[in-house]
């Protein structure tokens, strides 16, 4: 009963919070409803002076809180305390280079970034995280001239955890133990540190939000990281493991993955083999 409990708010959370996260980057939409609710307090509560001024007073001060987040001045400050967190790319070559996914608004240029990274030699092959973006990567290698067959991908991920976890899973099995690691700036110091977590030697490569992005999403993309960073070490995401763990993942790890029913896209044509410690357990292309 728990578990099922706990995986239905695990799959609903992820929808909810990216809902919360679209509305609430709508001025229009936050600041309607807050002017609602003062002239709703005002009219409803006369009888009341005293809970019709602190409504109204706490509205006024959510609304004074939420213009100044989406300034903006508000994301790059604190985009730029997440940043002063992490290592810089100091140009190491690495196993794989990982390329994360997010929403198209903010995916930006990170799949030609990757590209690039490995027409530099940083890295012998790519991994993205979802099967919708190997397709694009893909395309783009082709459009370059390279053959597609040197990026994988697994279809599985919902959340950094996911795509740590199922990374782990796919490539510790076959010896990749450091990785370039590509998200956007605000989301990197989570991926970096949940990545580590998982046993990977990871390298940043953050790259910038698409211009085009409105300064209300950029702000609260960036309060959405500070967050879940919160949450993430609260839950024990962040502690850190062995390269062991790459080579032979723990059972739990593994467990996640099965329930999860993972598609492993071509990742599992590169043979692909996990075995557990009380036995063997084949995880093979979906």
């Amino acid at each position: 009963m728990f578990d099922t409990l706990r995986r239905l708010v695990t799959t609903h959370w992820v929808d909810l919070n990216w809902a919360l996260y679209d509305w609430l980057s709508s001025p229009k939409r936050v600041s309607l409803a807050l002017l609602i609710t003062i002239i709703v307090s005002w009219l409803g509560l006369k009888r009341q002076p005293r809970l019709r001024q602190w409504f109204s007073r706490t509205a006024i001060a959510i609304l004074l809180l939420y213009w100044l987040i989406i300034a903006p001045i508000t994301a790059p400050v604190l985009t730029g305390v997440l940043v002063n967190f992490l290592p810089t790319d100091s140009g190491r070559t690495a196993d794989a280079i990982v390329v994360l996914t997010r929403s198209d608004d903010v995916m930006g240029d990170r799949y030609e970034s990757a590209i690039k990274l490995w027409e530099a030699k940083r890295a012998p092959r790519l991994f993205v995280t979802t099967q919708h973006n190997l397709e694009l990567t893909q395309t783009l290698l082709q459009v370059r001239g390279h053959l597609p067959q040197i990026v994988s991908a697994t279809d599985c991920a919902r959340t950094t955890k996911d795509e740590a976890t199922s990374t782990a899973v796919i490539l510790g099995s076959q010896g990749v133990k450091s990785v370039i690691l590509s998200t956007d700036t605000p989301h990197m110091l989570r991926a970096y540190l949940t990545f580590q977590g998982v046993g990977f030697s990871v390298i940043p490569h953050p790259v910038d939000l698409p211009p085009s992005l409105s300064s209300a999403k950029r702000s609260f993309l960036v309060v959405r990281e500070y967050l879940s960073l919160a949450s993430y070490a609260a839950l024990g995401r962040l502690q850190p493991q062995t390269d062991n763990a790459l080579v032979r993942p723990p059972a739990d790890l593994l467990q996640t993955v099965s329930d999860r029913e993972c598609d492993l896209g071509n990742a599992a044509k590169i043979g692909m083999r996990v075995k557990q410690g009380l036995g063997s357990s084949v995880l093979s292309e979906g």
